[in-house]
């Protein structure tokens, strides 16, 4: 019974961190796009 238990709880935590780390990558990869995306437009409204 522990150990099943055991394996649950690890299972369960590798989950949620799993999912956190998609989060935050997903996030990180959306803001460096915006930014990108605004420097480009920013650059190319000066130069016109």
């Amino acid at each position: 019974m522990t150990k099943k238990l055991r394996n649950k709880f690890i299972w369960i935590t590798m989950s949620i961190l799993t999912i956190m780390l998609c989060i935050i990558m997903s996030m990180i990869w959306f803001f460096t796009k915006m930014n990108l995306e605004n420097n480009s437009l920013r650059m190319i409204s000066t130069d016109a």
